[in-house]
């Protein structure tokens, strides 16, 4: 069983990703676009749309939740996130966090540990094709946070933030093209490309990687991120193919 793996949109303008599962049933991660591009991606096909996984309430992740609940989608996210998007009282409301086992849409089962960023309760998201059979993928997503805190196993693919790289940000510092806070909050609340590496020569020297087939990165900034270094830079590490759109051209 594997997971197909699609980006609609990534980045500060709007998220967006499809996973869709050997039954053909589409999780979607993040809705930062405009309902009709969601919409479009998917051919209007809502009947195979089993979910809709939100990070944190940002607009850029979330802006289009009040179009996914009123196509009845369910929506898995914290309770911190639902509070700020206004769902708790929603039947769609699906609460996922780091103290609870997980839950199913339909074929995926959704887990979660908690992300770095500055977000009522982000989230980092695990997420398997469950199946009692079989092993299936299990795709690690993890977007808009400073470093992602766990040692895990097991993982299959990736989705991961690279957003920039310090050596970038400081030279658009020195040249006027950023200014002190923006870089701030950038260092604090984004992984930086060094952060990834650290972390996944670290998962690697545990076995964390052993079963790694792929790698996506994600929610590259357009300004510091250089995504054919960052390829070669990730795909050095893991040995897998790695993925990237968005970044600076």
């Amino acid at each position: 069983m594997s997971i197909d793996i699609r980006t609609i949109a990534t980045g500060s303008k709007g998220n967006c990703y499809l996973l869709t599962n050997s039954r053909g049933e589409v999780l979607i991660l993040e809705c930062g676009i405009p309902w009709k591009k969601i919409a479009e991606a998917i051919q209007w096909n809502l009947s195979k749309v089993v979910g809709c996984c939100i990070s944190h309430e940002h607009g850029d992740h979330a802006r289009t939740v009040n179009d996914i609940r009123n196509h009845l989608i369910p929506i898995y996210c914290s309770q911190g996130t639902a509070q700020k998007l206004g769902l708790e009282q929603s039947m769609l409301f699906r609460r996922v966090g780091y103290k609870f086992s997980g839950c199913h849409a339909h074929h995926f089962f959704i887990s979660a540990i908690p992300a770095i960023h500055d977000a009522a309760e982000p989230l980092i998201f695990i997420i398997r094709e469950w199946d009692t059979n079989e092993d299936g993928d299990v795709v690690l997503f993890a977007t808009d946070t400073e470093f992602i805190p766990n040692r895990l196993r097991g993982i299959t693919k990736m989705m991961v933030e690279a957003n920039y790289d310090m050596d970038y940000i400081n030279e658009s510092l020195i040249q006027g093209s950023l200014v002190s806070a923006r870089k701030i909050r950038t260092v604090k609340t984004h992984m930086e490309i060094g952060t990834l590496e650290a972390w996944l020569k670290e998962e690697k020297a545990i076995g964390g990687l052993d079963l790694l087939t792929e790698v996506h990165l994600i929610h590259v900034s357009k300004q510091n991120g250089y995504p054919e270094e960052f390829v070669r830079r990730i795909q050095r590490i893991t040995g897998v193919p790695v993925y990237c759109e968005g970044g600076r051209k």
